[in-house]
């Protein structure tokens, strides 16, 4: 090693730039502050770094749909996935059905709707439906994502549609329980105005024949940019409801973000619909096991990972606890 900080106060005198950037984040001497005005709006930021949020949060499109293992939120999709699926089957036995129809609103690249298609297909019940989002971008990936899915199991199409649209706006281009199964998962609800978040719940709930399920990012859940790891962006801030950061470029992003307390949201559902469930998805476990498969691995891991899966069970359904997720699910029904 080389002697060139002598002592713990040399360290910290001559690094001191570097421990601000580390610690605290830059600090901007200019008054006017650093970021460029790039992407100004929520749709903006989705649209532009549309791919980027696919390989971040479901993988690359002609990756294996049911491929958890590899990402950092994998084990709470995997359990997300398997909640709904048992909802579904319920649903399906108790009305004897052969087919149903889903919306997934806020769809991004596509990848629940195909999910829920590919495994009802070996379970001889059609899923057909509609994938909504407002980011041009986000349709363009879904529609590539059906057509790989399509080609790869060597199908001409299927009765999924990916279209523009905003949950802000009515749907009326749906009737009343047009919707067997309607979705909204992954943060939709947290971009909307706060006085736009009950007209939308209603009109989701109008088109719902059978069950919504929603999940939120409530204010305890570890840090997220959203469309992207929160490593690959600079000067992370959160103020009221707007989250702004600089993405790897250097570019702004400005995004609406609210969010929830587990007794706002319920008190948002319960004023237009019925709620059945709610519990903390990922209250611990994504804290202590985030990311594994690029590790060397611990001692025992499989010893520790079955602890932390039993305590993350235990406290997910603790409404105390239940803020400290990393998202919070509501399965409603119309009233």
């Amino acid at each position: 090693m080389k002697a060139n900080h002598n002592g713990t106060k040399d360290v910290y005198s001559d690094l001191s730039k570097v421990y601000s950037g580390y610690a605290d984040g830059e600090i901007d001497t200019s008054g006017r502050g650093t970021m460029k005005a790039n992407r100004k709006s929520t749709k903006d930021v989705y649209s532009d770094l549309s791919k980027v949020y696919t390989g971040y949060a479901d993988g690359e499109i002609d990756r294996d749909l049911f491929d958890f293992a590899t990402r950092l939120y994998a084990f709470e999709d995997a359990r997300l996935f398997e909640y709904l699926v048992a909802r579904i089957d319920a649903f399906i036995r108790a009305k004897e059905l052969d087919r149903i129809r889903v919306l997934d609103i806020g769809c991004g690249p596509g990848t629940w709707l195909l999910r829920l298609h590919s495994h009802y297909r070996s379970q001889q019940c059609k899923v057909s439906g509609v994938g909504m989002d407002y980011a041009p971008g986000m349709i363009e990936d879904a529609l590539a994502h059906k057509k790989t899915y399509c080609k790869k199991n060597k199908m001409k199409d299927i009765e999924i549609d990916f279209v523009i649209g905003d949950i802000c706006e009515p749907l009326n281009q749906y009737d009343d329980s047009e919707f067997d199964i309607t979705l909204c998962l992954n943060t939709v609800l947290n971009h909307l105005p706060v006085a736009k978040m009950t007209d939308a719940i209603r009109e989701i709930m109008r088109v719902t024949r059978g069950f919504n399920l929603t999940t939120v990012k409530p204010v305890g859940g570890l840090r997220t940019a959203y469309v992207c790891p929160v490593d690959d962006v600079r000067e992370l801030r959160q103020v009221e409801d707007t989250l702004s950061f600089l993405d790897r470029d250097g570019h702004e992003c400005v995004i609406n973000s609210h969010l929830f307390v587990y007794y706002e949201i319920c008190s948002l559902f319960q004023s237009v619909a019925r709620i059945r469930d709610c519990w903390g998805l990922g209250v611990c476990y994504s804290r202590f096991m985030a990311n594994r498969a690029s590790d060397q691995g611990l001692p025992r891991e499989d010893l520790v990972q079955a602890e932390i899966e039993a305590i993350e069970e235990k406290l997910s359904r603790k409404p105390h606890m239940i803020d400290l997720a990393n998202h919070i699910l509501i399965l409603a029904t119309q009233k």
